[in-house]
């Protein structure tokens, strides 16, 4: 889970272990990078479309969770990037 701010991550973090997930939470890209590395993640939920591009870098081929409390345009695009890299 990769979200800046804590509280939503609290939430989802309480909602993926309870379906039995294995979580951790991180709350920046940089910190996410440094982790990808050791991690071999099958699920990425992230708040927004800059972790798009770190994830086609690495040829992440697993499934990625986008939300945004924002504007709605940002799921929108977020999906048309997963899409092309896909």
């Amino acid at each position: 889970m990769v979200d800046d701010e804590s509280g939503i991550s609290r939430v989802i973090d309480t909602v993926a272990l309870t379906l039995g997930f294995d979580v951790m939470s991180i709350n920046d890209t940089e910190q996410f990078e440094k982790a990808f590395e050791t991690l071999d993640p099958t699920i990425v939920c992230r708040d927004g479309v800059e972790l798009i591009g770190v994830l086609a870098a690495k040829a992440f081929a697993g499934k990625v969770v986008v939300m945004s409390g924002s504007h709605p345009s940002y799921i929108q695009i977020s999906s048309a990037m997963l899409r092309c890299v896909n």
